[in-house]
């Protein structure tokens, strides 16, 4: 979970490179695990947020990463105020 912190501070400094490693470094340790879902979650939409943050506007890899964080959040019990945050981040990094 504190891996997750500095990748979300990591992006919000605008140092998305490094906020991806850390995701990236992070998730193979929380992923399928029901009590860190959220945590999962969080990872996927750091990491679509750096992947579209890179320059590629049209990022397969960063929808990929959303739609598996929109999943995570679905299924989670109070997950629709994070899915709407999520959505939200999602649609300003889209704009032009």
């Amino acid at each position: 979970m504190t891996m997750a912190d500095i990748a979300a501070a990591l992006g919000n400094l605008s140092r998305h490179a490094e906020a991806k490693a850390v995701a990236e470094g992070a998730l193979p340790l929380v992923q399928g695990v029901r009590e860190l879902a959220k945590t999962e979650a969080a990872l996927h939409g750091t990491l679509g947020i750096g992947h579209y943050q890179e320059g590629d506007s049209d990022s397969e890899e960063g929808a990929r990463h959303f739609a598996i964080a929109r999943l995570i959040f679905r299924s989670l019990p109070g997950g629709s105020q994070m899915l709407e945050t999520l959505d939200s981040n999602a649609a300003h990094i889209r704009a032009p």
